[in-house]
């Protein structure tokens, strides 16, 4: 497939090339296969679906000075069984449908934030089973909550609605 490469015909900066590229080759498989396993682990993990209350909303920018500018959302959930407080990053319009001070139900997997059902009154008691679907607002498809994007219309704007009794 490729000649043998003799190292007698290299000069020093070849060699050098060879080997910065084997480096690299080797970091990203290396990488590949991390994110994969943390991925997996990720998604064995149980969904739960825990009463919380939103406490508060952040944003984070970074980047500037000729690197492209991006920003970072982040719920911190005041959980209703316990008080404690958890802070988890979410994605942009998740974050700008939520409000400080509601309060529901917050479907977790780990430390992945799934979903929030809003409810009229605060939750105290033990919650429902949890939802592994959504309902599309703009043609009321049901999706399973892996997508985040319906397949009917490709629209990612899900209903908001109390749980049911």
């Amino acid at each position: 497939m490729f000649p043998p490469i003799s190292t007698s015909k290299l000069s020093p900066e070849e060699i050098g090339v060879w080997l910065l590229l084997g480096g690299l080759l080797v970091f990203g498989l290396g990488y590949s296969v991390f994110d994969f396993i943390q991925r997996k682990r990720r998604r064995s993990q149980p969904i739960v679906n825990v009463p919380a209350r939103v406490f508060a909303k952040r944003e984070e920018v970074g980047g500037g000075n000729g690197i492209s500018i991006h920003t970072s959302y982040y719920l911190t959930f005041e959980l209703a069984a316990d008080g404690s407080r958890r802070e988890l990053a979410v994605d942009g319009p998740f974050y700008s449908r939520m409000r400080e001070d509601e309060t529901g139900y917050l479907i977790l997997r780990g430390t992945e934030c799934l979903d929030f059902v809003r409810v009229s009154q605060p939750v105290t008691e033990a919650p429902p089973p949890p939802t592994l679907e959504w309902v599309c607002d703009y043609c009321n498809a049901v999706v399973p909550h892996s997508q985040s994007k319906c397949p009917a219309c490709g629209s990612i704007r899900r209903v908001t609605s109390p749980l049911p009794e």
